[in-house]
């Protein structure tokens, strides 16, 4: 997370937990929106720590409510397994968040706003 307090690990059974950093305790648990089992997939935070963003074999990029464990969104924008997830922008401005994902595929898509993104092959 942004404060360094909490840890994302994205798990081959499936689910990601999250972690408080310096003691090792799940805080919550993240299942059902992403597809995982066989790849190891990256999860990381959103700028502002309001959601744990998560690949997904399904090929899509899968936002979790931080504290609700909620899927509150799916972008989809691959054809195989999305592999690697960063996450930036302006921390002053939520309307300059940045999701860059990469797949299998041998695309990276940044995500700059719902109705944007942009695509490399």
């Amino acid at each position: 997370s942004g404060d360094a307090k909490c840890i994302a690990a994205s798990c081959l059974d499936g689910g990601i937990r999250l972690l408080e950093h310096s003691t090792g305790d799940l805080l919550n648990t993240y299942w059902g929106s992403h597809v995982s089992g066989k790849y190891g997939l990256e999860c990381t935070f959103t700028k502002d720590d309001l959601h744990v963003v998560s690949g997904s074999e399904d090929g899509n990029v899968v936002l979790y409510n931080l504290v609700s464990g909620k899927c509150d969104g799916i972008l989809g924008g691959h054809t195989r397994p999305t592999c690697s997830i960063a996450c930036g922008g302006d921390k002053q401005s939520s309307s300059k968040e940045v999701i860059v994902s990469a797949s299998y595929d041998g695309n990276s898509v940044v995500w700059a706003s719902p109705e944007e993104s942009y695509r490399w092959a």
